[in-house]
């Protein structure tokens, strides 16, 4: 396989770890909205989803500013970096899907 190809390859295998992603958040906002809207009827508001947007927010920082720490800039490094690159993604991604998946299955 050459460099060109697994760079490709590791590119698309972070773009579905990217889609998950965007399926479970769909998910975890779902629950913090709904879990807002049951406490306003009892406790008032809890700001739930705002917390989880701002928590996100900075997640999706961190991931770019890690993997950025980890591997360089693409100027300084040779065609290895975006299979570099994409891996970190990827790797880090995933684990946000899960923290995130942890964060639906919590009771209320």
């Amino acid at each position: 396989m050459t460099q060109t190809a697994m760079n490709i390859c590791s590119w698309q295998s972070y773009k579905r770890a990217d889609e998950e992603l965007n399926a479970v958040w769909k998910q975890a906002a779902a629950r913090a909205k709904q879990s807002d809207a049951a406490a306003a009827e009892y406790d008032g508001p809890t700001d739930a989803f705002a917390r989880l947007l701002a928590a996100q927010r900075a997640w999706l920082e961190f991931r770019d500013a890690q993997c950025l720490a980890e591997n360089g800039k693409r100027e300084d490094s040779g065609t290895i970096w975006p299979l570099l690159q994409n891996s970190c993604l990827e790797a880090l991604t995933e684990e946000r899907t899960n923290q995130l998946r942890s964060y639906i299955e919590m009771p209320n």
